[in-house]
C-alpha cells in the first residue's frame, strides 16, 4: 500500500526519460524505501545504487564501463606486443624465418635468447631452425668468450687439432695452428688461424690490413677469425680477403655462429675457402701434380682398377685441367709398383728437357 509511482511525461526533451517510470515502496517495520524500474523502466544510470531493475530487465552493472575500457586497452596493448615482436630487428626474422637463427652475429644471440624466452618461443623456434639445444648453449656460451677460447671451439666442432702456432706474430691477437682432419676434400692439411681482438681501438683497420700483408706464413693459409657483422663491418678487412693474390681468408660473426650451431662446419669451411682463396690453392687435383693421397681419389678410382688387370698397351688420357688426368696415372703407378715383376714410373714431360727424363 505504501508505493510511489513516479511517471516521467512523454516530451522528447525529456530523452531516454521521457515516458519511463519509477516504483518506490516504504516498508513500515525497517522503515526503508526500496526502488524498482517500473514499464517501463527508467534506464538504470539515473536510479540510485540500491535500485533493483525491473522484472524482465537485465541487471545493471554501475562499473560495466570500466571493464570496458580494461578490455580494450588489453587489447591494444596485446596488438601493439605482436606487431613489436614481428617488427623487432632481431626477433623478428627468428619468428618468420627460424632458418635465419643460423647466421645471427654471435654478439646478439644473448639478448636474443632472453627474448625468445621472455616470449616462451624459444624451444619452438630452435626446433623449427633444427639447432639442438646443446649447440645453442654452446654459442651462447662462447658469445662472452675470449677469441682464443672461439678458435678453439671452432676447431673441436671441425674435429681439428689446435694448437698456439711458434714464433713472434707481429699482429695484435693470438696466431694458432689447426692441423685439419684427413677427410676434408681438399689439399689443405693445416691452416694457421689468426684470432682478431674484439676492440681495435689501439690499432687502426688499415693499419692492421698493412700488417696482415707484410705477414710471413710461407705458403700456409691464413683463417682470420673476426668479430664484424653487417652491422659492425670492416670493409678494408673484408676486401683485403677477397683478394684471391694472397692466401687470407676471414670468417665473420654470422660464419661463426652457422659453424657452431650448423650441422656441416666442413661445409662452412669449404665455402668459405672457395669464395676467397684460388680454387688452384685448396683444389685435390693440384695442376701438373695430381692426388698423391689415395682417398682423395675421387671419380678415378674405378678406371684405375679397370686398367691395371689388362694386357700391355698405350692409352691416351684426355680432359681438362684439374680433371684428374695426373691422379688416374698415379693411382696405376700406386697399383703397379707393388707388383713384382714390374717397373712402374711416372714421367712429367712438360718442357724441352725430355732425354733427361726419359733417361731416369
Amino acid at each position: 500500500p505504501f508505493v510511489l509511482q513516479a511517471d516521467i511525461v512523454r516530451d522528447s526533451q525529456m530523452g531516454v526519460l521521457s515516458g519511463t517510470q519509477v516504483l518506490l515502496q516504504l516498508n513500515m517495520p525497517s522503515q526503508d524505501w526500496s526502488c524498482q524500474g517500473g514499464q517501463p523502466p527508467t534506464p538504470p544510470r539515473y536510479l540510485p545504487l540500491n535500485c533493483s531493475p525491473s522484472p524482465g530487465q537485465p541487471e545493471h552493472e554501475p562499473f560495466g564501463w570500466l571493464r570496458n575500457i580494461i578490455w580494450t586497452c588489453a587489447l591494444v596493448f596485446g596488438g601493439l606486443a605482436l606487431l613489436w615482436l614481428v617488427r623487432h630487428p632481431l626477433i623478428g626474422p627468428a619468428q618468420l624465418k627460424p632458418g635465419r637463427l643460423r647466421r645471427k652475429p654471435y654478439q646478439h644471440l644473448p639478448q636474443l635468447d632472453r627474448l625468445l624466452r621472455l616470449t616462451g618461443r624459444r624451444s619452438a623456434v630452435l626446433r623449427a631452425a633444427g639447432i639442438r639445444p646443446p649447440d645453442w648453449q654452446r654459442a651462447l656460451r662462447l658469445a662472452s668468450a675470449s677469441p682464443a677460447a672461439r678458435v678453439r671451439a671452432l676447431a673441436e666442432r671441425l674435429s681439428a687439432t689446435c694448437k698456439t702456432a711458434e714464433g713472434e706474430w707481429p699482429v695484435p691477437g693470438g696466431m694458432f695452428e689447426w692441423t685439419l682432419p684427413p677427410d676434408l676434400p681438399i689439399a689443405l692439411g693445416r691452416c694457421l688461424v689468426y684470432a682478431l681482438p674484439e676492440q681495435l681501438e689501439e690499432l687502426e683497420e688499415g693499419e692492421l690490413v698493412r700488417q696482415l700483408r707484410l705477414l710471413q706464413t710461407g705458403g700456409d693459409v691464413v683463417l682470420i677469425v673476426s668479430p664484424q657483422h653487417p652491422q659492425s663491418p670492416m670493409p678494408l678487412l673484408q676486401r683485403h680477403a677477397e683478394d684471391r693474390a694472397n692466401l687470407h681468408a676471414v670468417l665473420d660473426s654470422p660464419g661463426q655462429t652457422e659453424w657452431l650451431m650448423g650441422g656441416e662446419p666442413a661445409q662452412v669451411l669449404l665455402r668459405l675457402l672457395a669464395a676467397q682463396l684460388q680454387v688452384t690453392r685448396i683444389s685435390p687435383y693440384q695442376t701438373r701434380g695430381g692426388v698423391t693421397r689415395e682417398g682423395r681419389v675421387l671419380r678415378p678410382r674405378a678406371p684405375a682398377g679397370a686398367h691395371t688387370h689388362r694386357e700391355p698397351a698405350n692409352y691416351l688420357v684426355v680432359g681438362g685441367r684439374q680433371l684428374g688426368k695426373s691422379s688416374l696415372l698415379k693411382a696405376v703407378q700406386r697399383r703397379l709398383q707393388e707388383h713384382p715383376s714390374i717397373a712402374c714410373h711416372y714421367l712429367s714431360l712438360r718442357d724441352h728437357r725430355l732425354t733427361p727424363r726419359l733417361a731416369t
